[in-house]
């Protein structure tokens, strides 16, 4: 099915552009992006739901803590290597061959170390993260088990990142697919079996098999493209980690970190981690709005640092203004249909969830404005702007946690989610005045350039 759907695709827009076109590029990697984004990410919120169901909203709030900190951590274990993989290999993989094997070497290799750091720093700390910062004892030995999330994470980052660069997405959605797949019976059986541990096994099972899978796939496009892992001159290339990687790093374990420290803060509460089930509950459908988009940000980025580096400013705008109208129209949709739903959608995860429907609608259309943020960062990572990235995601997190701070102990989990909304569109707002401004004054340097370029002809 997936085929034949692939091959009305292609043949729609081969009406339109011609094969090895920007928009069949595009066509192609935006279909790939979906389906595998889709199915995968379906197969999880499915098996989150069984969860819920098996945990309750306490286990399932426990369970939510977990991974928030697993996945702060898991920033840390992967230092920005994965859109930093995207963004040198889409560059130079053509051009230059050998460089991008020597980036290859060095985004393995440090994801490797530095995940393997961080699970085992995870390891020895989590008896006491749970007793004195969750204030759950009972969440040390989860916790302990998913430290694999980091590591496995940490790895899968840096492969799915150069798998992006090489423009591999049909082989990113397969990969997505079937680690979907896997992951439900995986998550299923385990939190049958184990309560709260089995999940978390079930978890990060699921996790090491995409990382083989994505180990396998990363192996055959650097066949296909002559490309070699260097690790002789390695260190030509760590420039990049502190133009690239360390603000991309920096800003994302601010963001990580805000997040989870708005959970920690929701968990301390009176009922604290039932709040939070319901919010991780509501949360789960945000990032099924957000996902596709943020595969199709892994697919953008690329295109765009391809037509960057070539000097190809018309189809840069081109790409750019059509991936905003189709991501931010996609996630509007989305939220709008959830939002009708949200009552049904809370009822499946069982009865104490079902008055969470207003932490559902508030969090849908916070994820628009995770979307269009995303989007309209995209110039600044391709333009090697990261400081500046790393700057509104600072302000965003001065805003989400004052927020938080404010709301949550007035109104819980709604007040967590009219924080996120709040800060998001606060920095959508940002970003957008900020592009104004650019596009301005770019406007007035071309035209003074042209005013000195007649004056020089009058002469």
């Amino acid at each position: 099915m997936t085929g034949a759907l692939q091959a009305w695709v292609v043949a729609t827009q081969q009406r339109v552009a011609p094969a090895g076109s920007l928009r069949e590029r595009l066509t192609l990697g935006a279909f790939w992006s979906l389906c595998g984004a889709v199915i995968s990410r379906g197969f999880l919120l499915a098996a989150s739901i069984v969860c819920a169901r098996f945990l309750g909203k306490q286990g399932f709030g426990a369970l939510g803590m977990i991974q928030s900190t697993a996945g702060m951590f898991g920033i840390v274990g992967g230092l920005g290597l994965g859109i930093t993989a995207t963004k040198y290999v889409s560059e130079f993989r053509r051009q230059d061959p050998l460089r991008t094997g020597r980036i290859l070497a060095v985004s393995a290799t440090a994801a490797f170390i530095s995940g393997s750091i961080i699970t085992l720093l995870v390891i020895l700390l989590a008896p006491y993260l749970a007793q004195h910062v969750l204030a759950a004892p009972q969440l040390g030995a989860p916790l302990a088990i998913g430290s694999g999330l980091i590591f496995f994470g940490a790895i899968n980052g840096a492969q799915t990142g150069a798998l992006a660069g090489f423009e591999a997405f049909q082989t990113i959605a397969w990969v997505n697919i079937y680690a979907g797949v896997a992951s439900f019976p995986l998550i299923v059986l385990g939190v049958w079996r184990g309560g709260l541990k089995g999940a978390m096994w079930g978890w990060v099972a699921a996790l090491a098999i995409q990382s083989a899978l994505n180990n396998r796939a990363l192996r055959r496009e650097c066949t296909k493209a002559n490309i070699c892992y260097q690790f002789r001159g390695w260190r030509r290339e760590l420039g990049m980690l502190h133009r690239f990687s360390v603000p991309a790093f920096l800003a994302s374990l601010l963001v990580v970190g805000a997040v989870w420290v708005c959970n920690a803060l929701l968990a301390r509460q009176p009922e604290g981690y039932e709040e939070l089930g319901l919010y991780a509950a509501a949360d789960k459908w945000r990032v099924l709005i957000v996902f596709a988009p943020t595969y199709a940000f892994a697919m953008i980025v690329p295109v765009l640092s391809n037509l960057h580096g070539e000097g190809d400013g018309t189809g840069f705008r081109k790409v750019f203004r059509a991936n905003l109208r189709l991501s931010g129209g996609l996630a509007l949709l989305a939220a709008a249909v959830i939002a009708v739903l949200a009552t049904p959608i809370m009822a499946v995860y069982g009865k104490s969830f079902r008055g969470g429907q207003v932490v559902l609608m508030v969090l849908a259309f916070s994820a628009v404005a995770e979307v269009l943020r995303a989007i309209l960062g995209q110039p600044l990572i391709v333009a090697h702007q990261m400081w500046w990235r790393f700057a509104f995601d600072a302000l965003l997190v001065a805003l989400l946690v004052g927020l938080a701070w404010v709301f949550i102990p007035k109104w819980g989990a709604l007040g967590l989610a009219i924080s996120y909304a709040v800060a998001y569109a606060a920095i959508v707002l940002g970003l957008f005045l900020f592009h104004q401004q650019s596009s301005w004054s770019s406007f007035r340097s071309q035209h003074s350039q042209r005013q000195a370029a007649k004056v020089t002809e009058n002469r």
